[in-house]
């Protein structure tokens, strides 16, 4: 719904625009001759219209101011006179600068919404930082004592059971400590010509007992073509490996998950679908953002390192929502010389 500013706002570009386009078509007596006037105060309500609602409002003002001036324009027309190429080129020109202030604005606003971004991303890191630093040691210390009394324990001793609860728990909390370092610390890699095909049977492999635990099958599906990018191997294997895990846990017993890799013009396209219960579109843009998760247990740091790390690689990662059910996860990367 939309808030109760943005009404007036359009309602004073209504009012603004209907005004000029009565004063246009319908002078009052002794001002005939000032419609050349009017037509520059046209660009009052473009001007406002861009910087109150960006790109829309520039849409919304030249639907609306265009129509009722294209026979103004064309009246009378009967040859390329310069009084009739004038009239055209001035709605050209009212269009053209309509189009060029919505471009200026937008990258005016993403660079803004970058900087804050950025600047809220450094201080969550520090701030991420120091927490799991503090709990890093006390988790090891904890994880380290209960394994070593649970050694010593005799196989039916009832306090096993409990031993063992913590010494999970611990490593889950341990895998949660270093999701927050990797996420706290500045993407740094080191690129190397790598062939993908190899990575990413590698990575199944790995992540295929966990798969197997929780009743998925793992399917891959990769081009006989060999398909070379410059990557960080460890980088993009987290990548994959996280990007595995998350289709894992979503999707039911029973299901399958695929992963997938082609080429496409110039990139590297790697797919994972899962078959899960998809992402709802009311959270679609805040899949990539910290610590957003739909998990009970998750810290909601995985994807927005996976970003992280695929943007470091100058490429690029996206989901699209299954035909039937759940998501697929794009990563593309750029392609070396010896895929071309």
């Amino acid at each position: 719904m939309a808030k109760p500013s943005n009404w007036i706002k359009v309602g004073s570009l209504a009012i603004m625009i209907g005004g000029l386009l009565f004063l246009h078509y319908f002078p009052f007596q002794g001002l005939q001759f000032h419609q050349a006037i009017f037509r520059m105060l046209f660009y009052v309500p473009l001007i406002l219209g861009t910087w109150w609602f960006g790109r829309k409002g520039t849409y919304w003002v030249l639907a609306t101011v265009s129509p009722p001036l294209i026979p103004f324009a064309l009246y009378g027309w009967q040859d390329f006179s310069y009084q009739n190429i004038a009239r055209l080129s001035e709605g050209v020109l009212y269009i053209a600068m309509g189009f060029l202030l919505a471009f200026l604005v937008e990258r005016e606003r993403k660079r803004q919404q970058e900087l804050i971004e950025a600047e809220s991303l450094a201080a969550i890191g520090r701030t991420v930082s120091e927490i799991a630093h503090d709990m890093k040691t006390p988790l090891m210390a904890i994880g380290g004592y209960a394994n070593l009394i649970s050694r010593h324990l005799a196989d039916d001793d009832p306090a096993r059971a409990k031993l063992d609860v913590i010494i999970r728990e611990t490593s889950r909390m341990e895998a949660m400590v270093k999701e927050m370092l990797d996420f706290s610390r500045p993407i740094s890699i080191k690129p190397e010509q790598m062939e993908l095909s190899e990575l990413i049977r590698d990575t199944v492999e790995v992540t295929q007992p966990m798969a197997a635990e929780a009743d998925v099958q793992l399917t891959s599906h990769l081009t006989d073509i060999p398909v070379f990018v410059y990557a960080d191997m460890n980088k993009m294997r987290q990548v994959l490996v996280n990007l595995l895990t998350n289709a894992v846990q979503a999707s039911p017993p029973g299901e399958t998950v695929a992963i997938n890799m082609y080429r496409e013009d110039q990139k590297a396209v790697i797919t994972i679908s899962d078959c899960g219960c998809g992402i709802p579109e009311d959270i679609a843009d805040t899949v990539f953002q910290p610590f957003f998760s739909t998990k009970e247990r998750g810290t909601g740091l995985g994807l927005s390192v996976v970003k992280r790390i695929v943007d470091a690689h100058q490429g690029n990662v996206f989901f699209q929502q299954n035909p039937d059910k759940g998501v697929s996860f794009f990563v593309k990367l750029p392609l070396r010389e010896e895929s071309t």
